[in-house]
């Protein structure tokens, strides 16, 4: 039975139910929680599976019901059934206009919610499903929807029902569960589920690589990433056993005079791909899914999501949904390619056919549908207007938009025809037609005018977040950030899953000096969206502004593993490592910065931890940092090869060296440097007075080394060395005719070291 529930249950290739569900249905709606107590679960059950197949199979895999067929499975009480249906309405957001039997959905959700406190376990299931579903369908993150999501999955977890003993089972159910949290893009808690899934189903996931060519006049083969599915001792049902009867749709022909088909690799045995069961690609598919929303939009990116996909596309058997998701996906990353972005048109418009006209057997389509993270047939629509876009083909693409009412983008299409007053008249029209919240808020996009926003907000009982969200941004855009502050608030307010607006609360906070709110802001944005360094280095800024530089230094830290190239974040972590006392990172930040910017200068900070190694200063965690100086003289070793000729480097060096002959010989140098650097260093106070005492300590170092360091096989090069601090201390002493009065007790000790110093050249040389 468990089995049955996870594949949407075998019920569903039969379609008509045993029984008239409509006296039920009659009663579930008027006698409430009452009838809920005395009927049987199996009648819910049933209502909450037709319902929920009749509205996948209207709005994601195709084969659109007649209102006959619901009317005779499900009876007439469908027709009437909810009154209440705003009551579903997530935080001010709807359902997309294009949803089809939307009251299927909302009956199936009120039957769950009557039997929530039964903690049956397929109800919770179910449950589960349908707030997927539910945000699927919605164009905006709903807070609400997933908060409840949580819920549930903890109450599914800990049901005694779960089947912990069928590994393929509990696998199965581990999968919906991170799916749902990849729909609301939660990447840590999506990412824990999957790892428990490898792990119960003994399945590894690797990116590996192996020579291969990409293009017909290759002649050199290069590593190209291809996907290894490591598989243990675990017996899965076959994928040709439990989908044999799944027409798959398959990847049309590139037809490019340039690029193969597929790349050809060397050792064509090693780089085959194997037929996988159904849960391993149900596997993969949600791997897939995760890197697209945890990983950065870039180059690199979408190549790793390549070998996923062709592991997918290659497979004989499988479940219908999960290979629609990968030709979408595939679809989206060939769309940015020049040479793929023909087939991926070609490809979309047959989806779309596919998932719009009857099909021969499409109750197969809904086998593992809730771990496929399949696209509403909307969206499918929706991508095929962007690659238009893209394409230049924009009347083509108004249509598409038209058709689907993706208002947005048809204002879009309109400024690009330089037609923005036909945005205008379009949303009027609608607006006569229908009235909603979004319709309103766009019309004030369209004219630049808040009055309409606030039109929105009343029209939705003042409970929007999208009316508030789009008059916030009025503001915001126009840089009045106290006007839009309050209007931004209060959207997050009604729905937390807004991340680009935590964002722009965040600035205008900084901008307001409102400290406390945009450090707040950022860690809310942060928990959404972990992988934005500018977040967490926003926040590290309002927590220094706000006095907590400990903490900012934290927050500096998960800015740098997001982004380990942006030389400002490095040295913002660089200074604030200085505050706290974290002498080591100054170390390594100082390094990084070397290496991202070739020449970088830093003499305070410079100063100050080489000071701090020098005098034995405690580190933050109370450790003496002197341990630090050979990881100190390794960085100032590649300064000073950099900026050889300046002093201050050979100085630094010089206080974290290992012993006196080491600081000495690096103070002589230094010495050089400061006085080739600025000839007229004796006519200045400040100057004479530096150039004097560093003189007078390197020749009191090379003494002390004289006495007792100097082994006989350095003698020699000790002796010349020797000599130079001779020489260097006559210069100081001659160029030095007016010795200052603050200066005479330093001069004469220089004096009376350059007279020992002569001494010992005469002792050595004899």
């Amino acid at each position: 039975m468990i089995k049955n529930l996870y594949y949407l249950s075998e019920k569903c290739l039969e379609k008509e139910s045993k029984k008239d569900l409509g006296p039920f249905i009659d009663k579930i709606l008027k006698d409430r929680d009452f009838y809920v107590e005395k009927c049987d679960v199996e009648d819910a059950l049933e209502v909450i599976r037709m319902c929920t197949e009749f509205f996948i199979e209207a709005n994601f895999t195709g084969n659109i019901p007649q209102q006959d067929t619901v009317k005779e499975s499900l009876g007439t009480a469908v027709e009437d059934c909810i009154q209440e249906m705003e009551e579903y309405i997530t935080a001010g957001e709807q359902m997309n206009e294009n949803v089809l039997f939307p009251k299927l959905y909302f009956l199936a959700r009120k039957t769950c919610d009557l039997y929530r406190n039964q903690n049956q376990f397929e109800i919770l299931v179910w449950r589960m499903r349908l707030l997927c579903l539910g945000q699927q369908v919605t164009d905006e993150l709903s807070g609400r929807l997933y908060e409840a999501f949580q819920k549930v999955t903890e109450m599914l977890i800990q049901n005694p029902d779960f089947p912990h003993d069928s590994a393929e089972e509990s696998a199965l159910l581990h999968l919906e569960i991170a799916q749902g949290y990849v729909t609301f893009r939660r990447v840590r808690k999506s990412r824990e589920f999957l790892d428990k899934v490898k792990e119960k189903l003994q399945t590894e996931l690797s990116i590996t690589s192996l020579l291969g060519m990409r293009t017909r006049f290759q002649t050199k083969p290069l590593p190209q990433m291809m996907l290894k599915v490591t598989m243990g001792s675990l017996p899965l049902s076959t994928a040709s056993e439990s989908h044999r009867l799944c027409a798959l749709p398959k990847l049309l022909q590139l037809d490019d005079d340039t690029r193969l088909e597929k790349i050809k690799f060397i050792d064509e045995d090693a780089a085959k791909i194997g037929n996988l069961p159904a849960i391993v690609q149900c596997l993969i598919a949600v791997e897939l899914h995760w890197l697209q929303i945890s990983q950065p939009k870039d180059n690199l990116a979408e190549e790793e999501l390549q070998p996923y996909i062709e592991t997918l596309l290659h497979q004989d058997c499988g479940p219908w949904s999960v290979r629609i998701a990968a030709l979408l996906a595939n679809i989206e990353v060939e769309a940015k390619n020049r040479r793929t972005v023909d087939r991926s048109l070609k490809q979309c418009e047959e989806i779309q056919k596919l998932t719009t006209s009857p099909a021969g057997e499409p109750n197969l389509r809904l086998l593992n549908f809730f771990t496929s993270g399949m696209l509403p047939i909307w969206r499918v629509e929706m991508l095929l207007g962007n690659i238009m876009m893209s394409l230049g083909l924009v009347k083509s693409a108004l249509d598409v938009f038209l058709r689907i009412q993706a208002w947005e983008e048809v204002i879009v299409c309109y400024n690009m025809l330089e037609l923005r007053h036909k945005a205008e008249e379009m949303i009027r029209q609608e607006l006569q037609k229908k009235p909603t919240v979004k319709l309103y808020c766009l019309l004030g996009d369209a004219t630049d005018d808040p009055a309409w926003y606030e039109k929105a907000w009343e029209f939705s009982g003042k409970r929007s977040g999208r009316a508030q969200r789009h008059w916030g941004t009025y503001f915001f855009a126009r840089k009045d950030y106290a006007s839009a502050l309050p209007h931004i608030q209060q959207s997050l307010e009604l729905n937390s899953l807004q991340e680009s607006l935590w964002l722009r609360l965040g600035f205008a906070a900084l901008e307001l000096e409102q400290w406390s709110v945009a450090a707040n802001a950022y860690q809310r944005y942060t928990h959404l969206e972990g992988n934005t360094f500018e977040a967490w280095n926003n926040m590290a800024k309002a927590y220094v502004k706000m006095g907590d530089k400990e903490r900012a230094h934290r927050v500096l830290a998960e800015a740098i593993k997001c982004n380990f190239d942006v030389w400002q974040v490095w040295e913002n972590f660089m200074v604030v490592s200085l505050d706290t006392g974290h002498f080591d990172d100054v170390l390594n930040a100082y390094g990084r910065l070397i290496e991202l910017k070739k020449r970088h200068e830093d003499r305070q900070v410079l100063d100050i931890v080489t000071a701090a190694i020098e005098k034995h200063v405690p580190d933050q965690k109370g450790v003496d940092s002197h341990h630090l100086a050979e990881k100190a003289g390794k960085l100032l070793a590649q300064l000073c090869v950099q900026h050889g000729r300046e002093g201050f480097y050979w100085e630094m060096a010089a206080r974290v060296a290992k012993d006196n002959l080491s600081k000495a010989r690096k103070l002589l140098k230094s010495y050089t440097g400061y006085t080739h650097s600025n000839s007229k260093w004796h006519e200045y106070p400040e100057s004479c007075s530096k150039i004097m005492k560093l003189c007078l300590e390197m020749s009191q170092l090379f003494l002390a080394a004289f006495d007792g360091e100097i082994s006989v096989e350095n003698r020699s090069l000790a002796m010349s060395e020797l000599a130079s601090a001779r020489l260097s201390a006559q210069s100081c002493i001659r160029l030095v005719k007016e010795v200052p009065e603050d200066l005479a007790e330093i001069h004469n000790e220089l004096s009376q070291n350059l007279a020992k110093i002569t001494e010992k050249l005469k002792e050595f040389s004899k």
